[in-house]
């Protein structure tokens, strides 16, 4: 019978062949740690570079916000009127330049005080009025206010309102105009009106103002005398539409019978004008 293959290692070959593949192994590790350690620095130095694009948008994207945040903030303090947000108390939260200038005293100083500090004894109410309406109402309420600086100085002022919630309190935005050259125009305009007024009473001669359409606007009260038509305010009012020698024609035909005073010249010659 034939003897089997003889498969016993020596002990030195066995020790040489361990250490051949411990080494192979410790490589094929290596290079497996390697592969590993490329790969994760790989994707560490990839999230680098994202988090420097994300900061570099953000960064952007914060310089843009403020910007646009001093845009606006120019707009909000350098307005041709006054911004003021009250409570419901009327006290002054926030204001811009021009509301400051207007009230004349610094914004700092100007937070925190009511806004009624600004207000005359003899304007009180309808500040007062004014708040309660803006608080029961969603629409827009405006008034207008005599105003009074920190150093006395007068001033009209127009006020528009309208009550907001914010943060789950309801507070007062405010546009305040100064209004005291439109004020001072319609005194003058005013005090014009009645010196002309003063002036046609005054004259001797019979006056009438017709209108485009042909009817008696007004008339003094030399007219009223000249004519001696017993009713001219009514008579005005409900004059047809004529041409002006028609209309002082058919004044001079309605006097009242047996009236046989002089009619001026005055009268007369507008009479028979064409």
């Amino acid at each position: 019978m034939k003897k089997g293959r003889n498969t016993k290692i020596g002990a030195p070959t066995l020790r040489r062949r361990a250490e051949e593949r411990l080494v192979t192994e410790k490589l094929e590790k290596g290079l497996r740690q390697e592969e590993d350690q490329k790969r994760l620095l790989h994707e560490l130095q990839v999230h680098q570079i994202e988090l420097e694009m994300q900061n570099e948008a953000l960064r952007e994207a914060q310089a843009a916000i403020e910007a646009s945040q001093r845009k606006y903030s120019d707009f909000y303090d350098f307005a041709a009127v006054g911004f003021l947000t009250l409570d419901e108390k009327g006290i002054i939260q926030e204001l811009n330049l021009t509301a400051a200038q207007l009230l004349g005293d610094g914004r700092a100083s100007l937070k925190g005080k009511p806004f009624s500090l600004f207000v005359p004894p003899d304007n009180q109410d309808a500040l007062y009025f004014h708040r309660n309406k803006v608080l029961a109402s969603a629409e827009k309420q405006a008034c207008d206010l005599v105003l009074k600086k920190k150093d006395g100085t007068l001033f009209h002022g127009h006020l528009v309102s309208k009550a907001v919630e914010e943060d789950g309190h309801l507070l007062i935005r405010s546009v305040l105009t100064d209004i005291s050259e439109r004020k001072q125009a319609e005194d003058l305009l005013r005090t014009l009106s009645a010196y002309e007024r003063s002036l046609i009473e005054a004259s001797l001669d019979p006056l009438v103002t017709i209108d485009p359409k042909g009817r008696i606007s007004d008339l003094n009260s030399a007219t009223e005398q000249a004519t001696a038509h017993p009713q001219m305010p009514s008579l005005v009012a409900s004059t047809a539409t004529f041409s002006p020698s028609a209309t002082m024609s058919w004044i001079l035909n309605t006097r009242p019978s047996g009236n046989t005073s002089k009619i001026p010249p005055a009268v007369a010659a507008i009479s028979t004008m064409g």
